[in-house]
C-alpha cells in the first residue's frame, strides 16, 4: 500500500464539518459516521463494515437505523478494543436492532465472532473474510 495512504489519519476538516452540522442544523437532523469500510477490488465491492467501540460503549438509536440499512449491503462488525494500536479486539457481528424512539435505548442483537489478541490475528480474521467474499462472488 502507498506509504502516503498508510500514514493518512482522520481529517480535521471532516471532524469540523461533522461538529458544525450538529451545531448549526440542530435537533431533528440526525446522522452518524462509520469507522471503516472493507473494500475488495477483485471483484470490486464492499466486503464488510467496521464500527469501532471502546469497552462499555453502546449502540445508539441513530446507529441502529443506519446499521439496519448497511447490513443489507454487507456484514457489519462491531470492533471493541481498549487499545486500538495494540489490541485485543473483540469482534461481534451486528445481526439486527430495533429503535422505538430517540429517548429509549434501542434493542440490539449481536453475536460474538472472535477475539483477536493483536493486529496479526486481526489480519487473519480479515483475510478469511475477504477470501469468503471472493468465493461467494464467483458463484
Amino acid at each position: 500500500m502507498d506509504k502516503r495512504l498508510v500514514n493518512l489519519k482522520g481529517s480535521e476538516n471532516r471532524d469540523t464539518f461533522k461538529q458544525a452540522h450538529k451545531e448549526f442544523l440542530g435537533n431533528g437532523f440526525y446522522g452518524g459516521d462509520l469507522d471503516y469500510v472493507v473494500v475488495e477490488f477483485k471483484p470490486p465491492g464492499i466486503v464488510a463494515f467496521y464500527d469501532y467501540k471502546m469497552p462499555g460503549d453502546s449502540v445508539s438509536n441513530t446507529e441502529v437505523v443506519y446499521y439496519n440499512e448497511l447490513i443489507k449491503i454487507a456484514p457489519l462488525y462491531i470492533v471493541e478494543s481498549q487499545k486500538p494500536r495494540e489490541g485485543q479486539f473483540n469482534i461481534d457481528i451486528y445481526l439486527l436492532g430495533q429503535t422505538n424512539g430517540i429517548d429509549i435505548p434501542p434493542t440490539v442483537c449481536t453475536q460474538e465472532i472472535c477475539i483477536c489478541k493483536n493486529w496479526f490475528r486481526f489480519r487473519c480474521f480479515e483475510a478469511i473474510m475477504r477470501t469468503e467474499y471472493r468465493k461467494k462472488a464467483k458463484n
